[in-house]
């Protein structure tokens, strides 16, 4: 497997949390329904960038409930 799908599937606790909070701040900064579509691919690129580094510095950790 991928070195970085790993991490992901090792992490999905901490990778979904922060997929939630990255998505909030993007809904509250922005009114997404009318940016520009180089706007929006830099959002997508730099989401997806934050969310494989949180995945990939969280490597060493497993975030579990409880």
């Amino acid at each position: 497997m991928p070195p970085l799908l790993e991490a992901i599937n090792n992490n999905g606790l901490g990778v979904f949390l922060a997929a939630n909070l990255l998505t909030g701040l993007v809904n509250v900064t922005m009114r997404t329904m009318y940016i520009g579509d180089y706007t929006a691919v830099f959002v997508l690129v730099a989401y997806s960038s934050i969310l494989c580094s949180v995945a990939w510095l969280g490597r060493g950790f497993r975030w579990k409930l409880g």
